[in-house]
């Protein structure tokens, strides 16, 4: 169950640090069991050096993502933050939602995409930010915290909230 949310507190979305950690030792435990495997000289060649490579990146990359644990996603009483920079501030902001987003052909993996409207320059834009499935919080969480943090800029500023 989620935490709840408090207006001092930022509300912050993560790469799973235990999803990261699985990812890593899946993908050592590949590359050992694809040196036991290679016994013999048909397994020797340059395919076979590549596949090790991009294994062992895969494991680089996922044990770096665990101990970093960089924060993707901020969102707090002055904006919503990817990556640590500002999107929007609540003063600007229009709604943000999630939705699906279809690719042509057969598609193994979701595609769940954020996408937040604000007002700028006299203009109405859009940015659609991917969420995937490595967060360590659900995208219903990222939703409810920016309901949350705009509602609390709205009473703040004597407007009514809702959506």
């Amino acid at each position: 169950m989620a935490a709840p949310l408090h207006p001092d507190v930022p509300f912050v979305i993560r790469d799973s640090r235990g999803m990261m950690l699985f990812l890593g030792s899946v993908s050592v435990g590949a590359g050992l069991l694809m040196l036991y495997q290679a016994d013999g000289e048909s397994f020797r060649g340059f395919s076979f050096y590549l596949l090790q490579a991009v294994v062992l990146t895969l494991v680089i990359v996922c044990f770096y993502r665990a101990a970093k644990q960089k924060m993707i996603f901020l969102v707090d009483r002055r904006g919503i933050f990817y990556y640590g920079k500002l999107i929007t501030d609540w003063d600007h902001f229009e709604d943000a939602q999630v939705k699906e987003e279809l690719t042509g052909g057969r598609q193994m993996t979701d595609n769940f995409m954020l996408h937040v409207r604000f007002h700028r320059e006299g203009g109405l834009y859009k940015r659609s930010f991917p969420l995937a499935n490595t967060f360590d919080k659900a995208d219903e969480e990222l939703v409810a915290a920016i309901r949350f943090f705009r509602d609390r800029h709205l009473e703040q500023s004597g407007r009514p909230t809702g959506d």
